[in-house]
């Protein structure tokens, strides 16, 4: 099945079809290394209770669209239709089933304009391994619990795309291509949550650049940011 880009950006711009779940969504997505992840990687970014949200949420937008563009999509043996293949390329790996969203949807968003400021959400944290349980070990403990991109960006908005342990800030560094890059970093532990709880992007995040955003994760518990600050050289800034 082939969509091109002008379709995608056709069946986007349309009223009722993108609407705000599903860039939120997308958006996510986006963010994770090569666009591709698990239902169950994007079910944890994205705060929902159950992957079924994430199947339904895909579905529906793949339906969406391609009622839109009046095509349809593989069969399953079923017969039952497989309508996040209109949105995303799909296989089976060691993790679970993971979905890469196609190259020309990505492009149409882009050209929209309704990727900005997501390059980095989460590709440092959807990793290579199977998703586990809390208290299983993993390659890198970072705040994967609750990760809302809208919280993300309240945080960036309050506090400047600028790491708050060593000042660096990418625009000023790289100009335009830098320009509100940035990490967010969670400041409760997953270990410490008994829940699902309410983000506060003030209180509970802050923007840091990788390198102290690998550093503050280097033990567990991870070190608090005044830890980091008093170990940071002066000379590295």
């Amino acid at each position: 099945m082939r969509i091109s880009i002008e379709q995608f950006k056709d069946a986007i711009a349309a009223d009722g079809v993108l609407r705000a779940r599903d860039l939120e969504l997308l958006r996510t997505h986006y963010g994770c290394r090569n666009c591709s992840a698990t239902a169950g990687q994007l079910c944890r970014l994205l705060g929902y209770q159950a992957v079924v949200e994430v199947n339904g949420a895909f579905g529906r937008l793949g339906h969406r669209v391609a009622d839109f563009l009046r095509i349809s999509s593989s069969v399953r043996p079923n017969e039952t239709i497989q309508w996040w293949a209109i949105l995303a390329e799909g296989v089976q790996e060691q993790q679970g089933f993971v979905w890469t969203l196609r190259e020309e949807l990505v492009s149409a968003l882009i050209q929209l304009r309704l990727l900005e400021n997501v390059a980095d959400s989460y590709a440092d944290e959807v990793s290579d391994y199977p998703d586990l349980f809390e208290g299983a070990i993993r390659v890198i403990s970072v705040n994967a619990y609750e990760r809302n991109p809208t919280a993300r960006a309240l945080c960036i908005q309050h506090y400047g795309p600028i790491c708050v342990v060593c000042g660096f800030n990418f625009g000023r560094a790289y100009g335009e291509i830098g320009k509100g890059f940035i990490h967010v970093h969670h400041l409760l532990e997953i270990s410490q949550i008994g829940g699902k709880y309410r983000v506060d992007p003030v209180t509970d995040l802050r923007p840091v650049c990788p390198n102290c955003h690998a550093m503050l994760h280097r033990r567990r518990p991870a070190f608090s940011i005044d830890e980091i600050r008093k170990h940071l050289n002066p000379l590295t800034n």
